[in-house]
């Protein structure tokens, strides 16, 4: 019996030798996880929406779905807090193009470009110790320009409006300092001010209705890396 005591202080005392090794370690890794840092990311995509979930053409509903699939790419940078919240900033830029006969039988040819900028919150998971889970949002501003052609002469398209954004993305830890990940991103921009057209050498203001609002509306899917210090 006392050599089975024994035998049994002996084994609590390895087990609690074991667990408090153990929690000194998870503890270490949960402060190195925790420890402030910067990030810069930089990724590219393309809109998943049917029909590019656009309402781009300033020449109204019926062209709207003429357009080549829409491209973009960003730079975010953010700061990490020890509570993993992030704050940062977001800048990132779309286009794509079309081509179509307007109902008065000239033709459209159209080179489209939007930015957009604005403050970025969000967080970071650790899943494991390599792969992480983020969740970013903001509102910022989107500029919306559209150079084209109408038969042989030039015209231009600017509207400026308010942009709301939110991604999801998962990433995996290369090096201690890199990781590549895949994101779902979603921007709108709606409340666009009135467009500035300039045809040939004359600009005007058009007043904007339900039928020529511009509206920017997508879901990208894309892949980035990061890097974080």
């Amino acid at each position: 019996m006392k050599t089975l005591s024994k035998a049994t202080i002996l084994l609590a005392a390895l087990c609690t030798g074991g667990l408090h090794v153990q929690a000194q370690e998870e503890a270490a890794d949960t402060r190195e996880a925790a420890t402030p840092s910067f990030s810069a990311e930089i990724g590219i995509g393309a809109n998943l929406l049917p029909n590019y979930g656009q309402m781009l053409s300033p020449q109204g509903v019926h062209y709207r779905n003429q357009y080549n699939p829409v491209t973009g790419a960003y730079v975010q940078l953010n700061y990490v807090f020890r509570n993993r919240d992030m704050l940062g900033i977001r800048y990132a830029g779309y286009s794509t193009m079309g081509n179509y006969e307007l109902a008065t039988g000239q033709r459209m040819a159209e080179n489209i470009q939007y930015q957009y900028v604005a403050p970025q919150y969000g967080f970071l998971q650790p899943v494991t110790r390599r792969a992480n889970f983020l969740l970013t949002v903001g509102v910022g501003y989107l500029n919306y320009k559209n150079d084209g052609l109408m038969d042989n002469t030039e015209v231009k398209v600017v509207s400026h409006m308010l942009g709301v954004n939110a991604g999801l993305a998962l990433d995996w830890q290369l090096t201690r300092n890199f990781s590549v990940g895949c994101r779902i991103d979603a921007l709108g921009g709606f409340l666009g001010d009135k467009q500035h057209r300039t045809i040939g050498n004359e600009t005007n203001r058009v007043e904007t209705n339900r039928w020529n609002t511009i509206r920017v509306t997508q879901l990208d899917l894309g892949i980035y890396l990061r890097a974080h210090f």
